[in-house]
Order: structure tokens, then C-alpha cells, then sequence
């Protein structure tokens, strides 16, 4: 039987800020968690070398609240994910970023991104 997890490894925790520079000094000052990229809209920061701890600012598009996360695969299928996602709602997805993110019937949010390895 074909498992759809057996295709993603969890990446990202994403958590909303006004001010990711803010956030992102905040949580790499007080966890010593490494910097990866740094600016006022989206901040990322290294937990490991798998994980990450991303910031965002809510934008058009990249909706980022509580009860978001990120998982990534080795390639983008659209139709794929919407096959094994029947029961969630495809809210966005962006080819040419390789990402896509669907919605459940409670408005938590799952982030498909195409890894670059």
C-alpha cells in the first residue's frame, strides 16, 4: 500500500509576525537557533539541519497564522496532492515557486514546497 507520508519529511514550523527581523533576532537570541535569511516579510532560521523555524508576514501570497506547517517533497505534483488531499481545499499553488498550500475544514493550513537538495 502506497503511504503518502513515505514522500515528505517535515520541514518547517511558521509562525506569523509583523516584524520577522524582530522575531527572528528574538527566537535566535534566546534558542540559539542559526540565521539563514533575514528581512522584514520572511525570516528563516535553522533548528537543525532538516528543520526550520520560518516567520512570515501576512501577504496575498503567503498566508501564514497558527495552525500552519511545511512539509517538503522531492518534486512538486499538483495532481498528486490534490488526489490524496480530496478532503482538503487547494487554496493556492504557485509553479514557478514550487509551493502549494492546502486548507482543511478547520482553516489549518499544510505547506507542500519543492526541496532544492
Amino acid at each position: 500500500m502506497y503511504s503518502l507520508m513515505s514522500n515528505f519529511r517535515f520541514y518547517a514550523i511558521n509562525l506569523l509576525s509583523e516584524n520577522c527581523i524582530e522575531s527572528c533576532k528574538l527566537y535566535e537570541d534566546v534558542f540559539g537557533f542559526k540565521r539563514i535569511h533575514s528581512s522584514e516579510n520572511h525570516s528563516e532560521l535553522e533548528i537543525n539541519s532538516e528543520q526550520r523555524l520560518i516567520f512570515s508576514k501576512n501577504s496575498s501570497h503567503c498566508k501564514i497564522d497558527s495552525g500552519s506547517f511545511t512539509l517538503t517533497l522531492e518534486k512538486m505534483d499538483i495532481e498528486f496532492l490534490k488526489s490524496k488531499l480530496k478532503s482538503f481545499f487547494l487554496e493556492s499553488y504557485l509553479p514557478e515557486k514550487k509551493y502549494a498550500s492546502f486548507l482543511d475544514n478547520f482553516g489549518n493550513r499544510i505547506w507542500f514546497y519543492e526541496s532544492k537538495n
